[in-house]
């Protein structure tokens, strides 16, 4: 799966076939799996260590109240991003062709802007006295900023995919890191000069997502990332129009079921609770989300490759559940005993509050950790209803778990609702690798039921 111009291979020519059969056969070497995943830890541990830098220092510059705020603002911005393009953007590393993968890339970043435009004329007509702006006042700056930060999330997806596509893990991986640095810097220096103000949290959040666009635009050829006209895009948009119709509404679920808890939090208890909340939930899940988004991504890529041999597929499933099993085991269980004492001596006697949630969190966090990395088996090998029940019955957990925990306002308490909250996660997760587990333990979909595989192309 190469990249290379579009206009230099004919479309089933010879060189294509073997660029891509040198490609595939050196990426299921298990040696070649362990690499990539390594290229991609290595700009990892830099992003990851910025971020940890910055949440050792924003605590001190923001009240829980900022980080209230900047938690509902960006779980919007996320939700909404993750499915902009719906969700095309999961099938740009599946076509043979390269040119149909440029044609992907370029519907994402189509539709990205047009779902961008379409949200600032629903803005427009929401009156300026509507429940969110009464209880979040906060928000109303920021309001049409939502349309920019959802255009930015969702053509970083893109353009991660596309560069994955390439075999370009080392510019996804710079990429983690420049949105880490510039996030984390912007909002440092924001905080410094502004001083306790939710904008100081925004704005360097938007700005770090454009830098890691940027970056991998700049680092592909140009040739193999757009493919104008109406012809291939109408092609591939109906080829994989299973996407949109199964995996972008779970998306949407899956974004509602992370924004839930925070908007819950803020609006029965109050917008610092909320920040305490966020600001265990945002520690716990900045090494998870980075660590294991470089093996969700190198996963996919081999996954993809192995499509149809069941067999390895499993060995490599349960190879990698266990080695992420075994790297978190250790610090989650130091959370789990001295969280809150830890979150006390780096964050101030503030954020005490935070470290009791992130001694009840990572217990939850533990499981996401394993599961998280190999969920988009469900999408390569075309599992898209299973995906969907994943992510309806997930939006239901938490759904039950809040409304049992507010059901009694004598009872209402942030520990409570989270000590719920955590045995719907589990529940979620655990169903998450039961499915993953029947998605490579079954023969794959006939060609005209799964109409995105291989036979669709025209090479099966």
């Amino acid at each position: 799966m190469a990249a290379v111009d579009p206009g230099s291979v004919a479309r089933n020519g010879s060189r294509g076939e073997t660029e891509h059969s040198a490609m595939t056969t050196n990426s299921l070497a298990p040696e070649g799996f362990f690499r990539h995943v390594v290229v991609l830890m290595s700009w990892t541990v830099v992003a990851q260590f910025v971020s940890v830098t910055s949440m050792l220092i924003l605590p001190r510059f923001f009240l829980p109240q900022q980080f209230g705020v900047f938690a509902v603002f960006s779980g919007v911005v996320v939700m909404l991003g993750i499915v902009a393009a719906a969700r095309y953007e999961f099938a740009i590393g599946l076509p043979q062709d390269d040119r149909d993968g440029a044609a992907l890339f370029t519907l994402c970043m189509l539709l990205a802007c047009a779902t961008s435009l379409v949200c600032v004329l629903v803005f427009a007509a929401v009156p300026e006295d509507n429940w969110l702006f009464a209880r979040f006042p906060e928000l109303r700056p920021w309001w049409y900023w939502i349309a920019l930060g959802m255009a930015c999330v969702c053509w970083y997806n893109a353009a991660s995919y596309l560069a994955l596509r390439a075999g370009r893990f080392g510019v996804v991986g710079k990429s983690k890191a420049v949105i880490a640095t510039a996030t984390a810097a912007g909002q440092i220096l924001a905080g410094l000069s502004l001083g306790s103000r939710d904008g100081a949290l925004i704005v360097p959040f938007l700005a770090g997502q454009l830098c890691g666009v940027a970056l991998i635009v700049v680092a592909l050829p140009g040739g193999s990332m757009w493919r104008p006209g109406l012809g291939p895009l109408a092609s591939v948009a109906a080829r994989y129009s299973r996407f949109p119709r199964f995996v972008a509404a779970g998306s949407l679920l899956d974004g509602i079921a992370v924004l839930l808890p925070v908007a819950v939090i803020a609006s029965v208890f109050s917008p610092a609770e909320a920040g305490i909340y966020a600001l265990a939930d945002r520690t716990l899940k900045v090494p998870v989300t980075l660590v294991g988004s470089s093996v969700l991504q190198v996963f996919y890529k081999r996954v993809a490759d192995l499509r149809g041999d069941s067999h390895r597929t499993r060995r490599l499933l349960l190879q990698t559940w266990r080695n992420l099993a075994l790297l978190a085991i250790l610090p989650c269980a130091a959370v789990a005993i001295f969280g809150e004492s830890v979150f006390t001596m780096i964050f101030g006697e503030t954020w005490r509050a935070s470290g009791r949630v992130a001694e009840l969190l990572v217990i939850s966090v533990f499981v996401f950790f394993i599961s998280y990395p190999t969920s988009n088996i469900l999408v390569v090998t075309e599992r898209v209803r299973s995906f969907l029940v994943w992510q309806v019955a997930q939006v239901l957990f938490v759904v039950t778990a809040l409304l049992v925990a507010l059901q009694r306002p004598d009872h209402r308490s942030l520990e409570w609702t989270v000590t719920l909250l955590v045995g719907a996660q589990l529940c979620v997760y655990v169903l998450s690798m039961v499915l993953q587990w029947q998605a490579v333990s079954v023969s794959p979909a006939r060609d005209d039921e799964a109409g995105i595989l291989g036979g669709a192309d025209g090479h099966r």
